[in-house]
Parts: structure tokens; sequence; C-alpha cells
């Protein structure tokens, strides 16, 4: 009905933006990254209508202009290619609307999604050159960098995010994440061993564990086992491994078979408990 309406009215924004939003999945959306032909076929049809009022509507300003390129950039991704839609997304300076920037983050994501590195980085980086305080675009950026094996510059640019947010646990942990995969595990370590949040959490807890286990800093890692023990599910197996592999590592066998054993109280069929034993001969 709405395809009959845009028909007889190739005028009425309203039916357009309404169809596009009807047959245009989100960027997150599985059928985002693979378009099948229908998707390929709606999403043609959404710009020739948008082309179309274009040329009958000199009202090329405001909130309807603003959400109809929306409307456009999106169809181009599923009716042509990313690439096309970057390229009619980039033509517009960023700056004029911060809708513009928070398409330019989901064209972005959608390029990771899509394994395509190269133009989210050039998507971030544009967004960045004109949004340079955002500590967010920042991040995203080092991440694809680090994704990409730009370690160096991954670390660099999470290390200005960490500086900007220092109170954020999350900008800590993308930082050490990025120093251990540039081999630098004791800096890491030290970073999330000093936020005092870290251990509160569970995953970060374990984070910490692995992190010290490869600075070869034992103690602090059975200290953090200890941590997630307390933060972790109590039937989950996963902090007692660790603390037993930390205690293994440290030469205390004996602790190292008790967490195992216990481990194994949690989780019967744990493979690395068993494995962990049978090194330490232990029945």
């Amino acid at each position: 009905m709405l395809r009959r309406a845009i028909e007889r009215e190739p005028r009425d924004p309203t039916a357009i933006q309404k169809l596009a939003q009807l047959v245009l999945p989100a960027f997150d959306d599985p059928r985002a990254i693979t378009p099948d032909e229908a998707l390929q076929r709606d999403a043609q049809f959404v710009i020739e209508a948008i082309n179309r009022l274009a040329e009958r509507d000199d009202s090329g300003v405001g909130d309807r202009a603003d959400r109809l390129f929306a409307e456009h950039v999106t169809a181009l991704v599923f009716a042509r290619s990313l690439q096309d839609a970057v390229t009619l997304w980039s033509a517009r300076d960023v700056r004029l609307d911060r809708t513009h920037a928070d398409l330019g983050r989901r064209l972005a994501a959608l390029a990771v999604a899509r394994n395509q590195l190269p133009l989210a980085q050039r998507i971030l980086e544009l967004c960045l050159r004109s949004n340079a305080e955002d500590a967010t675009l920042r991040s995203d950026l080092a991440a694809v960098a680090l994704a990409q094996g730009r370690i160096r510059e991954a670390v660099v640019l999470f290390r200005e995010v960490a500086v900007a947010q220092p109170e954020s646990l999350d900008a800590q942990r993308d930082l050490a994440g990025a120093l251990l995969a540039e081999g630098d595990a004791l800096t890491a370590m030290g970073l999330l061993h000093a936020a005092r949040a870290c251990t509160a959490v569970c995953d970060c807890a374990l984070e910490l564990i692995r992190t010290a286990i490869a600075a070869r800093q034992h103690a602090i890692a059975i200290e953090a086992a200890g941590d997630a023990l307390r933060r972790c599910d109590a039937g989950d197996p996963e902090p007692l491994l660790w603390l037993a592999f930390s205690e293994q590592q440290a030469g205390h066998p004996l602790q190292a078979k008790a967490a195992y054993r216990a481990a194994l109280r949690r989780d019967p069929q744990s493979a690395r408990a068993q494995a962990g034993l049978a090194g330490l001969g232990a029945n």
C-alpha cells in the first residue's frame, strides 16, 4: 500500500519515510551483513522514491531533509554497497548535525561487522576530524587499529582515552589489552591492578589474573583469583581454574591440586581441570 501511495503521490515524504523504516533493517540486524535480493530491490525502490522527491521538491533543508538523507544513505548500503553509502555520507559535512556523526558511527560498526576494516577506519577518522574531543570515537578507532594489527597506534589512541577518562574502568581495560598485545604485560597488569573497580567485576578480575600471569607476577594473580572467587557466580569454575593455574605457576602444587579439584566439583567435565591434575601427577 505504501508503494502505491508513493507512486500516486511521489511528493509525499511521510510515505517514503514510513516505507524506508518498514523495509530497511537496522545496521545491527543480521540481514545487514549480506542483503538478499528482496532487500536490495526494496532499498532500490526507496532510493528511486527519494530521488523523485528531490527532483520535485525544493525544500532540501530542515529535519525532514536530514531524515531523508539518512534513509538515502541507509538504502544505498543495501541496494548497492557500503562504499557507495559512505561516499554519499562523507559528502555532507558531519559537523552540520550530530545526527550525521551518529550515522557515521553506525556505518563504521557495519563495516567492522562486514570485515571492511580500512573502510571503518576511514569513517571513524572523518568523524573524529569534526569531533576531536569525542572519546568514544577515539576508542572505536583504536579498536579498529588493534584489529588491523596496528598495535602501537591502538596503544596511543587508547592511552589518550584513558587520560581523558581516568575514572573509566573500560578505558583502563582497553589500554591494558592493547599493551598486552604489544608485549608489555607488566604495564598492562599495573593498570588493572591500580584500578580498584577492576576487582569488583568478575570478568575484569579474571582479566587481571591472565595479565598478571603473562607478567610473571604470580602473587598478584593469586590475589586476583581470590577477588574473582568472591565476585563471579558461585557455580562458575573459571576463577578456580585460574587460581589453580596461578598456584601451579607460582610453584605451589598442593594448592594447585586443591583448586583444580574444587573446579571439578563445580564442573565434573572440565577438561582443563582434568588436564591440570594430570600434569601435576594427581589421581
